[in-house]
């Protein structure tokens, strides 16, 4: 039992003392969250012989903060974005804000440009009540799986740098490239070109193999004599990037070129290619802002990729579910064709 002479035992000590988050050891003493039943054990086990005791006037405030699964509505949820995601930032937020407040929550926008900063950044939104993050492209290091992402509901939008194996909800890279290749094999072009754009040339991001198996795939299909795909990392840019599609454009006379993003036509257009008349380009991710300059390719259903994301991240908060889950379930929304103008024949 503790001494009454010194000071009250808080979670802080006896988080010390198992060697775990401070926000793991009060869900255990609350009984919410995912931990598991022997994690529980300890953490009471070790409440009991330090002699904690919970502060009243603090129970009552957590009460409110930490809803139960039948009264989870009006807690606040964040979106949180990486510091590069301008694009999808701007597609998504509206619609996700509007659907929290159908769903009866509060969105606010967070963003975060290394993953240092996540430690501060979650201390910050459970200190807030937050009760669910929606992640938006962001940043990844080794040790990202340590940090306490067990006191949120958590759930990754489009995935594309969250290696967090977390239920997603995203649009299909496979299903938009094919589906791109066949509308503008439909135009006539015969000799058509891929430029796929990956995070590293190792390919250690799930979304890499994606992008390339769906690029070689479409070639295979019906014995396409199109030319090997070209493959360079989004890092490359300006000039060099100029130059290397230069030379692939050239020497396979490509009369159509499918690219990941909508940046290559700029390219193609400063090699002194008339589009779509001598070059087609499509891209497999046109933005709002693309489609109004007439860029052809394939567009996510925003509207309905925001809606089933706070479909299931409601799911998670009412059904007290926290943490990273055993079994990521991720739902694809399909992505509909933007005729554009630079593919007409």
């Amino acid at each position: 039992m503790a001494d009454p002479s010194h000071s009250p035992v808080t979670l802080a000590d006896i988080a010390r003392r198992l060697d775990l988050s401070v926000g793991a050891v009060g869900m255990a003493l609350r009984g919410t969250g995912t931990l598991s039943a022997k994690t529980r054990e300890r953490v009471k086990a070790a409440a009991d012989e330090m002699g904690y005791r919970p502060d009243p006037l603090l129970s009552a405030l957590a009460s409110r903060r930490f809803k139960g699964k039948h009264d989870a509505k009006g807690t606040p949820l964040v979106l949180l974005v990486g510091a590069q995601s301008r694009h999808s930032r701007q597609k998504y937020w509206d619609g996700l804000g509007a659907e929290a407040l159908q769903f009866g929550y509060t969105l606010t926008q967070e963003t975060v440009g290394t993953a240092a900063e996540y430690p501060k950044l979650l201390d910050r939104f459970y200190h807030r009540g937050v009760q669910g993050i929606i992640l938006l492209a962001t940043p990844w290091e080794e040790g990202c799986v340590e940090l306490p992402w067990d006191r949120f509901a958590l759930l990754a939008l489009r995935q594309d740098t969250c290696a967090l194996p977390l239920h997603g909800v995203r649009s299909g890279i496979f299903q938009k490239w094919i589906a791109m290749a066949e509308r503008v094999e439909a135009t006539g072009r015969t000799n058509i070109g891929q430029l796929v754009q990956v995070q590293s040339r190792a390919f250690s991001h799930r979304e890499d193999l994606v992008r390339v198996g769906a690029a070689q795939a479409i070639r295979q299909v019906h014995d396409r004599a199109w030319p090997e795909p070209l493959v360079v990392p989004f890092s490359m840019q300006g000039q060099k990037l100029q130059q290397c599609l230069g030379r692939y454009l050239k020497r396979h006379r490509c009369d159509a070129l499918l690219s990941t993003t909508s940046g290559a036509l700029e390219v193609v257009r400063d090699l002194r290619y008339q589009v779509p008349k001598t070059v087609a380009v499509a891209s497999g991710l046109v933005s709002p802002a693309d489609a109004q300059q007439g860029i052809s390719g394939m567009m996510d259903n925003a509207p309905l990729t925001c809606l089933q994301a706070l479909r299931v991240i409601d799911q998670e908060i009412r059904h007290g579910t926290r943490g990273i889950p055993e079994e990521p379930v991720e739902t694809v929304i399909p992505a509909a064709w933007h005729a554009g103008t630079t593919v007409a024949a």
